[in-house]
């Protein structure tokens, strides 16, 4: 019943510091962090084919970076708006529905979403027949499961961990109002046990 109390918090915890405290954007200057130790890693990157998931504001600044680069990029769209949807110059589009086709023929991939869950899988990459050599991950949570890094092809593999950990780019404020949120939390499974103790009595 204890175990079970806590998960309840533990989750609650997460949905509030989600809601309430902006924390799944990183600063926009850890895409040009990226592309940069791309370049260290893997030399110029001019010609090199690139797919990027996600066209947030990360997402399209990444995408812009890499066509300056010189890399032919696509980015993803989960629908297009005439007129509201914001494409980067120089860049194709595909469905991101389509994402692991293209995944395929590409060079670096790179992932930059809100997205709850992975937008690319460890079995995904494994049914490709070329897996990208370059591999981005610029999101948090995580979009692209950890475990990709391990397979052969994958030459280069960034996340916000590699690039310093996910704690550089948390705001101090914003730190401090997740704390509080845990330590809420706390206190009422505190509230909830000690009620739960008194009940035989």
């Amino acid at each position: 019943a204890e175990l079970s109390q806590l998960f309840r918090l533990a989750a609650t915890a997460g949905k509030r510091s989600r809601t309430q405290v902006r924390l799944s954007a990183a600063p926009l200057s850890v895409a040009g962090q990226a592309v940069a130790l791309m370049e260290q890693a893997a030399g110029d990157l001019h010609g090199r084919r690139a797919l990027v998931i996600g066209n947030g504001e990360m997402g399209r600044l990444a995408s812009s970076l890499l066509v300056a680069r010189g890399c032919d990029v696509t980015v993803t769209l989960r629908s297009y708006h005439h007129g509201q949807t914001i494409v980067p110059a120089g860049c194709h589009t595909i469905a991101y529905g389509d994402r692991m086709q293209r995944a395929a023929d590409c060079d670096i991939l790179l992932s930059a979403t809100t997205s709850p869950h992975y937008t690319v899988a460890l079995d995904d990459m494994k049914q490709l027949a070329q897996v990208p050599s370059i591999v981005c991950d610029l999101s948090m949570p995580r979009d692209i499961e950890p475990a990709v890094r391990e397979l052969d092809d994958v030459a280069v593999f960034l996340d916000m961990d590699s690039m310093g950990g996910r704690d550089v780019h948390v705001d101090a404020d914003d730190r401090r109002q997740v704390e509080r949120i845990i330590d809420e939390e706390m206190a009422e499974f505190a509230r909830w046990r000690s009620y739960r103790e008194a009940l035989p009595l």
